[in-house]
């Protein structure tokens, strides 16, 4: 929830308590769960060492292929904070694979708007509008508000890179108008 509603400073210690609830009710999924949202914090907050040190707390097999996802999506951030984007890439590729290989299409956008993260990161201005463009055909997913103003700030990113102001500025009202409730 701490990720979710963007405390990001906050995350790292609810993942670690809703960790320790699952080991002492020694619930494997919910440990790996409570591990994985460390991970996520990590990620947020650019922190190599937190992310290596959550996934290094994981099994070497995991109870489902969401979960392995998650794992992969989660050594992508670490590959890219690393400096890694030829990794992170790869990586991406297999927990979209993995994401989709579960059916689980929450964890699949994810994955997707951290691949636009990634190309923009990299100057891939094409790639990013390719896979935002998939992104924007997602309605069901998109109407997830938290989703949706990830995906408009990389809307707006990719319309700021590719010189196109009015769209930015369009999806900026969208956003702001999203915001207001």
């Amino acid at each position: 929830l701490g990720l979710a509603e963007g405390r990001h400073p906050d995350a790292p210690e609810l993942a670690a308590r809703a960790r320790e609830l699952a080991a002492r009710r020694t619930d494997l999924r919910i440990g790996v769960e409570g591990t994985l949202l460390q991970a996520r914090a990590a990620c947020a907050l650019g922190e190599a060492a937190g992310i290596a040190a959550a996934l290094g707390e994981l099994p070497a097999s995991l109870p489902n292929r969401e979960q392995d996802a998650m794992r992969l999506l989660m050594d992508a951030c670490r590959a890219e904070v690393a400096g890694d984007d030829a990794g992170a890439s790869t990586l991406l590729v297999q927990a979209g694979e993995a994401a989709r290989d579960s059916h689980s299409g929450k964890l699949a956008i994810l994955i997707r708007l951290h691949e636009v993260r990634l190309a923009l990161a990299i100057g891939d201005l094409a790639r990013a509008r390719r896979v935002l463009a998939g992104i924007r055909a997602d309605e069901a997913r998109l109407r997830e508000v938290p989703v949706r103003l990830e995906w408009l700030s990389l809307e707006i990113a990719t319309s700021l890179r590719g010189g196109d102001r009015a769209s930015a500025a369009r999806r900026y009202r969208e956003a702001l108008a999203l915001m207001k409730g």
